[in-house]
């Protein structure tokens, strides 16, 4: 079949970065430059076409062809593993292939699944670089399907078997980075907290480091809570950088709730014709005012005066 012999010289073109659908109604096998590379187009007539061809033919080649089309295929990556297995491991191959799969699925459980066996095979022989390019690939699957469970729960996997790189990709500032273009992923928000905890259950970071990666956090939420204050993930992560203030420094607690509370008095409903920023005010005295009274609940705050309690206590959303 032309179009099936079209596509599987296109999978194996290291010019080649993207196997993606023409569009709707479309035929054939289009090949258009970006500026990464190579993007190939399948029409949605010809990709039934191809996909039935492979399923009747089964072989090696047609496998690849019905993982780019569909990365959710388990049969035809457990063969693949099988082949790993037999002749061995060509890495390189392997993430070349893997990302032309995963870029046209990105959320596919069974495409990350192979992945990470992919890197654990691999284990100590994994080079900085190469380290880069997984961390910038986890990146870009989870920018290009947000809230991307399974590209996070890799990225977390590399940098727990790999600590020793956390400090060298400069992983927690990339992430702040991320987040303020992106703030409604809260799987990302999970993402930091999970890798800061274990950190920390490993020693990674002294005391001084803590520090200044809880002050990092908290004026990188003032930030974004600025722009975007009714958003309950990033209140949910304030939440989070409070319980690590009253670990490592009690005395900061007050302070966060004084800013809670300033958010709850500085979002009184507004009087607009516009109905979002009304919509985001209203959400924002919501989830102050809950922020309050969960860290009133939970921490210990001897220094705030009966009047704050009070006002904390009566808040109203």
């Amino acid at each position: 079949m032309k179009e099936y012999e079209e596509l599987l010289e296109a999978i194996h073109d290291p010019e080649v970065i993207e196997i993606a659908d023409a569009g709707p109604g479309q035929e054939g096998i289009v090949r258009a430059q970006d500026d990464d590379g190579m993007v190939v187009g399948i029409g949605s007539k010809t990709l039934k076409k191809v996909a039935v061809f492979a399923l009747r033919n089964p072989s090696r080649q047609s496998d690849e062809v019905m993982l780019v089309l569909n990365a959710e295929y388990a049969p035809s990556w457990n063969n693949r593993a099988k082949w790993i297995e037999k002749e061995g491991l060509n890495y390189e191959n392997e993430i070349r292939f893997s990302n032309l799969a995963l870029r046209r699925t990105p959320k596919s459980h069974e495409g990350w699944k192979y992945r990470c066996w992919l890197s654990r095979i691999h284990g100590s022989k994994l080079t900085v670089s190469e380290f880069r390019s997984e961390v910038d690939f986890c990146l870009f699957c989870c920018d290009r399907y947000l809230r991307n469970y399974y590209s996070w729960a890799h990225l977390l996997s590399l940098y727990t078997e790999h600590m020793e790189w956390v400090r060298e990709t400069r992983i927690f500032e990339r992430m702040r980075e991320w987040i303020s273009t992106r703030p409604t992923d809260h799987s990302s928000l999970s993402f930091v907290q999970a890798l800061f905890q274990h950190c920390e259950q490993r020693n990674y970071f002294d005391k001084e480091e803590v520090l200044a990666f809880l002050s990092e956090e908290r004026t990188s939420l003032q930030k974004l809570m600025s722009r975007r204050p009714g958003l309950e993930a990033t209140w949910a992560h304030l939440r989070w950088v409070t319980l690590q203030h009253k670990y490592f420094i009690p005395a900061g607690v007050v302070e966060l709730l004084i800013e809670g509370l300033e958010k709850f008095r500085q979002s009184a409903p507004l009087d607009s014709d516009d109905p979002i920023a009304v919509l985001e005010k209203r959400s924002e005295r919501k989830w102050s005012a809950r922020y309050c009274k969960w860290v009133l609940k939970n921490a210990e705050t001897p220094d705030l005066t009966d009047e704050m309690k009070a006002e904390i206590t009566a808040a109203d959303f």
